[in-house]
């Protein structure tokens, strides 16, 4: 080993692809490894007492920004501190590059994250300028299909370099997720501070209305603008074999939370697009 290295973390049981070394060591030297062997290291090491020691985890798909942001109803905290706490439990959990989920989703009387995604992004954007992140961050719009504007939003976010992929989602009752209608009103009970069953009844009303008036045009309308921007498409809750032949007519090659009967297949690492 050359005498330039930075540091030699030693005594850690060392996940490489095709094996563990239980007693391994790894040398790092200008920012890359540049060594890995086993036993007894060849310099003054770091002592990891025995620790896994794993190549950075890539995360594509995670919403949790949301949570720091607005951490209960109608409590919205500064969205730069939000991300910086954010990005510090990626960090701590073995996360080194992160793909921001933000939702491109506006939808009347809902207060929480909808259409913050520009706030959300922007702030991202700041904390890296800044030079306040651990991890490598880039963008993962998910596309509520049946909004009536998703393509016009859509279109505003996709120029960003940071945006690498995109999925379709449609959160309409009795639809992919929420097949069964009493778990989504479970879910809005809970979420949204308590809306009685006619507010419900009024919310999901208007969802089926705009599944019905702008779901299929606005799919297509994404497919194309995704292919236009050679930006990767993946499907979202395919619930039924037609989702599953939906995604491939669509060239989605990868699924948020597919079902059994579907390989998912993940993008590589997002230096450049996949």
């Amino acid at each position: 080993m050359s005498s330039h290295s930075d540091f030699i973390l030693a005594n850690a049981r060392v996940v490489l692809a095709d094996a563990v070394i239980e007693r391994g060591w790894v040398a790092v030297a200008g920012g890359r490894i540049a060594e890995v062997g086993e036993g007894r290291p060849p310099g003054p090491a770091e002592d990891l007492a025995g620790d896994l020691l794993i190549p950075g985890l890539v995360e594509l798909h995670t919403d949790h920004i949301e949570a720091h942001y607005v951490p209960r109803p109608k409590v919205h905290w500064d969205p730069m501190a939000a991300v910086v706490s954010y990005d510090a439990q990626l960090a701590t959990s073995g996360i080194t590059t992160v793909l921001d989920s933000v939702r491109i989703w506006r939808e009347a009387g809902i207060q929480e994250v909808d259409g913050q995604h520009d706030v959300l992004s922007d702030a991202i954007a700041a904390a890296k300028e800044a030079d306040l992140l651990r991890a490598d961050h880039f963008l993962h719009l998910r596309c509520e299909v049946p909004m009536p504007d998703i393509i016009a939003d859509t279109e505003k976010m996709i120029g960003r370099r940071e945006v690498r992929l995109i999925s379709l989602m449609d959160h309409t009752p009795g639809q992919r997720q929420f097949r069964d209608e009493t778990k989504l009103r479970a879910y809005y009970r809970g979420k949204k501070g308590g809306l009685t069953d006619p507010e419900l009844d009024e919310m999901f009303a208007v969802r089926r209305r705009y599944q019905a008036a702008h779901a299929e045009p606005n799919r297509r309308g994404l497919v194309e603008l995704a292919k236009r921007r050679g930006v990767p498409l993946a499907s979202h809750d395919d619930t039924v074999s037609e989702h599953v032949s939906e995604a491939i007519e669509d060239e989605a090659p990868s699924a948020n939370f597919p079902p059994p009967q579907r390989r998912p297949r993940l993008c590589t690492p997002p230096a450049s697009r996949c």
